[in-house]
């Protein structure tokens, strides 16, 4: 039978085992034969050179037995991703590839206690304990343990979390592989590494050319590890070549469980069936997959842009120089240390390079602008050159302290003029709300930072800072001025309570404020002051509807209540007790009827049962022959007016 032959029959084993172990059989594995030792196997599996003792003492076995068997002597380590753990995008599922790898080739031992969820090949995370992440840190632990001197072969399967969470470049990726197959064939030179390419990812879309966060395709990463794997002589399981194309995009809703990267149980199973027969026929081909095959072809892998180091420096290449010092990178400054061409982060600090001097922040980045540094101004610049230059500049000046006024690169401390209004700055720093002394006077500046000038009210006191551009104080004001908060009556700066004579009259003021129609109590006496605010004075003043009098001194208090017949604001009114007066009142000798205080006449009236007529004087008139419209009537003449 040709190897090819046996192969063929291999793989339809194999592939009907794996379709018995989905279905769930513990003894699925069975299927495989244990392998009968020979000469000829352990000149293959151990690199054992046949000798006439052994060659006559071992049973000879057919190819077909060879190839099947051939991991049943063998140590086989897998280190991977979440793919190796088994995770389908929800849980971990049963069977992981590495337990249904194993129960098809049956080898001595499996171990993959080193795959770990999220893990990289560029990156640098480490876990706390025996918890394993990112590939050249997981190495450590790797190489570490004391049986992976007697491990005989190695799945590396990783790089998709690469293209779904990494920044670092292409080239960077490939260097950071190819040291750590290094790593592990300096450890045990014996072993054997088979190269597993990510299974295709689709979280960027149903296209594996859309770029990931780093700005390469799933196609670019899985042939650029390729590459790497293939300068060493490793083979490689390709799962998008032909007879290997598990998860496509037509199908991926079915085979993976979050639709974009994580398989399936039964997925799984498929991808361990085709593994393990990649793997043999690999290993038992007429250039089979042995130690001594592998070598290191040296190739020098490029890289260009971010990448971040194993032990988390970041760091910028240009074709694998990796920067030192400044490096403008797309019209923004960086800084990275001389001493490990690490990025400089975690503090804003002043680093120097090149002879020059820069301002790094926490970030790493190189800023721009004036800037206090350690007590001491720096200017570095505004295009982009970000260096510190030689500090000179005057003027009111953005920093990132705020602004502040310099004078030849200095903080200034003074007045300084600046559109149109005079400032004052203490070691360049504006004032607001502040009194200044200067030149033997004093000033103010108010909460813009403005000098004040004009009647200006602080702190409750009005003050006085002149019209005439100098600003400085006058002094506190007095009488009727508007500081700000309308037109109040101040006397020395403070707002006045109380009557004060003003523009030929008295006027009450509380709390600086003029008060109209009101009733005010001073010296012990009683005031009204009308609507235009002005002590009333005169009899017969109506307030409310009761008339008083103030009499016409120039005194203006209230003397009591209006009666009489007073002349009024309202005109000649008969008032009793501050109410007009509806009746009969005898004046000047003759009586007269009024209505609501007013007089009538030309009216007839009727009072205490009887009638009376006032004349066009308003007198009630008397005599036997008084003639009225025509008709004479009969008043009598005894002096009470009554019609007979």
């Amino acid at each position: 039978m040709s190897k090819t032959t046996a192969r063929l029959m291999l793989a339809s084993a194999v592939l009907g085992f794996g379709l018995w172990a989905t279905a769930g059989s513990t003894h699925a594995a069975t299927v495989v034969q244990q392998p009968k030792e020979s000469a000829q196997t352990t000149a293959k599996v151990e690199g054992v050179k046949r000798t006439a003792t052994n060659a006559t003492t071992q049973p000879v076995e057919t190819p077909e037995q060879s190839e099947n068997n051939y991991f049943n002597y063998q140590n086989v380590w897998v280190v991977g991703d979440s793919l190796a753990v088994g995770w389908d995008g929800n849980r971990v599922v049963k069977q992981n590839y590495p337990t249904l790898l194993a129960n098809i080739i049956k080898p001595k031992s499996m171990n993959p206690g080193y795959a770990s969820s999220g893990s990289q090949i560029s990156g640098n995370q480490n876990g706390p304990g025996d918890k394993t992440y990112d590939l050249t840190n997981n190495l450590k632990r790797v190489t570490a343990d004391s049986q992976f001197k007697n491990a005989e072969s190695l799945v590396l399967e990783i790089g998709v979390n690469d293209l779904n969470y990494s920044d670092n470049n292409l080239g960077y990726v490939q260097q950071r592989l190819q040291k750590n197959i290094r790593t592990l064939r300096a450890a045990n030179k014996d072993l054997v590494i088979y190269g597993v390419l990510p299974i295709p990812s689709y979280m960027g879309g149903n296209n594996l050319n859309v770029k990931g966060q780093a700005g390469y395709t799933f196609n670019q990463l899985a042939d650029a590890i390729k590459q790497v794997y293939t300068s060493f002589g490793i083979p490689v399981l390709d799962w998008r070549q032909p007879g290997y194309q598990v998860v496509t995009d037509a199908n991926r809703q079915q085979t993976l469980g979050d639709h974009e990267v994580h398989p399936k149980q039964e997925t799984y199973a498929k991808m361990a069936n085709l593994m393990a027969q990649w793997m043999i026929e690999v290993s038992t081909a007429d250039n089979s997959n042995l130690a001594e095959n592998e070598h290191d072809s040296k190739t020098n892998f490029i890289s260009n842009g971010w990448q971040t180091d194993e032990s988390g420096n970041r760091e910028y290449a240009t074709s694998n120089v990796l920067a030192s010092g400044f490096k403008n990178i797309n019209g923004q400054g960086y800084f990275f240390n001389p001493s490990n061409n690490g990025l400089l982060k975690g503090q804003n600090q002043l680093a120097t390079a090149g002879g020059k001097t820069y301002y790094v922040a926490t970030d790493g980045t190189t800023q721009e602008g004036i800037k206090l540094v350690n007590g001491k101004w720096y200017d570095f610049g505004s295009n982009k050159t970000y260096y510190a230059r030689n500090f000179t500049q005057s003027g009111y000046l953005n920093t990132d302290q705020g602004w502040r006024w310099f004078e030849n690169g200095k903080p200034y401390t003074g007045f300084r003029s600046y559109y149109g209004a005079y400032y004052y700055f203490i070691n360049g720093v504006r004032q607001e709300n502040q009194w200044v002394s200067q030149w033997g006077n004093k000033y103010y500046v108010g909460s813009d930072g403005r000098s004040v000038q004009g009647y200006h009210l602080i702190d409750g006191i009005a003050y006085d800072f002149g019209n005439n551009g100098t600003f400085f104080l006058r002094g506190k004001l007095s009488g009727y001025q508007d500081a700000g908060n309308g037109w109040l009556w101040y006397e020395n700066g403070e707002v006045f309570t109380g009557f004060r004579f003003y523009m030929g009259t008295y006027y009450w003021f509380e709390k600086g404020a003029r008060i109209n129609n009101q009733w005010r109590t001073a010296w012990n006496l009683k005031y009204y002051v009308d609507s235009e605010g002005r002590a009333v004075q005169g009899d017969g003043y109506n307030v409310d509807g009761t008339y008083y009098n103030f009499s016409h001194d120039g005194t203006f208090f209230l003397r009591g209540k209006a009666s009489g017949y007073v002349s009024t604001p309202d005109g000649w009114l008969w008032i009793e007790n501050g109410k007009r007066y509806t009746g009969f009142r005898m004046y000047m000798g003759a009586y007269y009827y009024f209505i609501n205080g007013v007089r009538q006449h030309n009216q007839w009236v009727s009072e205490w049962g009887l009638k009376y007529y006032v004349g066009n004087d308003g007198r009630s008139v008397e005599g036997n022959k008084v003639k009225i419209d025509g008709k004479t009537y009969n008043f009598g003449t005894n002096h009470t007016f009554f019609l007979r």
